[in-house]
C-alpha cells in the first residue's frame, strides 16, 4: 500500500487519503487484538447522548433526509463533519471540514 498520498491534505486527493486511512485502520485491527473495541465501549458508556445524536444524524444522512453542506468556515466539500452544539437536537448541526471541526472542538474558533 502506498501511503504517500495520505500526506497531501490540500483536498485534491481526499478520496485517496480516505482510502489509505481505511486500509491502514483495517491492517491495524488485524495486528492488534481488540483494537479500539474496549475504548469505544467506554466512550459509549461515558457519552451516551453523543452516540445517540451521531447515530440519528448518520441515519438521516444515509436515508437522504439530511444532506451534508460545505464547511461553513472554508467552503470545503470533503471530509465534512456535523458538529453538534447541543446533543439534544441531533439534526441541528454546523457543517465543518475535519480541520475546522477539530479547531471548534478545542475552542480555537468561537461558535
Amino acid at each position: 500500500m502506498d501511503y504517500s498520498m495520505a500526506k497531501n491534505r490540500d483536498g485534491k486527493h481526499g478520496d485517496n487519503v480516505r482510502q489509505a486511512d481505511k486500509e491502514y485502520q483495517k491492517e491495524k485491527r488485524k495486528r492488534i487484538s481488540g483494537y479500539k473495541t474496549e475504548e469505544y465501549r467506554k466512550y459509549c458508556e461515558r457519552y451516551p447522548e453523543r452516540i445517540k445524536a451521531n447515530q440519528a444524524l448518520n441515519r438521516a444522512i444515509k436515508n437522504g433526509k439530511i444532506k451534508k453542506s460545505p464547511c461553513v468556515e472554508c467552503g470545503a466539500t470533503y471530509w465534512i463533519h456535523g458538529h453538534h452544539p447541543n446533543y439534544s437536537e441531533p439534526y441541528k448541526v454546523i457543517w465543518l471540514c475535519a480541520r475546522h471541526h477539530k479547531k471548534y472542538k478545542h475552542n480555537d474558533i468561537p461558535l
